[in-house]
């Protein structure tokens, strides 16, 4: 894509707000601790016990999720050292990350246009994608891919929290002309991608979460972690099949034949892992809806 002037002052507006994020100026002393933990091999149960233990809402809406039909244990779990025993450190780590980002991007200061529920939804649909697309490789840790498809389109709401009219003019413009929202963005010469790429750098994200944040458009630019963001690209195709089929009852292109490979994926398994995703669908909803206070 040509750039114009107009873009080039596009692109430095956002990166003056992104880098200030008056909204957003750091992440929570919890997040801050919690995606410390993501690198931190020696991170025990009590610690990221300790860490939730901190925030009583936190630990209830974990609480809340550990009980969801997600996991559909037989008995209730009522305390913390019992949901991370069962459901695991990371994937508890996970959570509460979502949760946390979930209470410092407040819904009601985004713009009318942004479903705090469907990005959430879409976000935990493409993060158990990625789990279950995880199982078919031993490069690939589970929990790691699933918290790159976890926040894999936190820029789009970095973008909607700090450029709500610019966020309106894109979602207006798909809607139009019937395009995915990444189209829509290359028509004002910015990507939620770019967004989300300048704030992993801020929060000091990793740097697998770093490329799926900014990469998981285009793997093959990432040169480092090009697999695993065609991987999150792939799970996210199908939580978008299946929220378009839903809505309009038609099915989005099959992804590039190029990033299934590098994936490792072909198209059977990925007819087989959409069944399952739309078996699970339902469940993830549950969880989406615990997260933005709907249930």
């Amino acid at each position: 894509m040509v750039k114009t002037m107009e873009n080039t002052v596009i692109v430095e507006e956002a990166q003056g707000k992104i880098a200030e994020l008056e909204y957003l100026p750091a992440p929570s002393p919890i997040v801050a601790r919690l995606l410390a933990s993501v690198t931190d091999k020696n991170t025990t149960f009590t610690d990221i016990s300790a860490t939730i233990k901190s925030d009583a809402a936190l630990t209830s809406q974990l609480l809340k999720i550990a009980n969801s039909a997600y996991y559909g244990f037989r008995r209730s779990i009522v305390d913390l050292e019992r949901a991370v025993m069962v459901i695991g450190i990371k994937e508890v780590r996970n959570l509460c990350l979502a949760i946390c980002l979930v209470n410092q991007f407040k819904p009601k200061l985004l713009p009318k246009g942004f479903s705090f529920y469907t990005f959430w939804t879409h976000n935990l649909l493409t993060s158990f994608c990625c789990k279950e697309l995880a199982k078919d490789h031993e490069w690939i840790q589970d929990e790691d891919i699933y918290l790159m498809g976890l926040l894999h389109d936190l820029g789009r709401l970095a973008t909607a929290a700090t450029m709500p009219d610019r966020f309106n003019s894109i979602a207006l413009l798909s809607r139009k002309k019937d395009m995915p929202i990444s189209k829509a963005e290359e028509a004002y010469g910015l990507s939620h991608t770019e967004i989300g790429g300048w704030l992993a750098i801020k929060w000091g994200f990793s740097e697998k979460l770093k490329a799926a944040l900014k990469y998981h458009h285009e793997p093959f630019s990432s040169t480092r972690y090009a697999r695993e963001c065609a991987l999150v690209q792939i799970g996210a195709f199908i939580a978008r099949t299946l929220e378009e089929t839903e809505k309009r009852g038609a099915k989005v292109d099959l992804p590039n034949p190029r990033v299934m490979a590098l994936a490792g994926i072909d198209f059977d398994r990925l007819d087989i892992l959409t069944e399952k995703a739309e078996e699970l669908k339902e469940e993830v909803c549950q969880i989406a809806s615990v997260l933005v206070g709907t249930q």
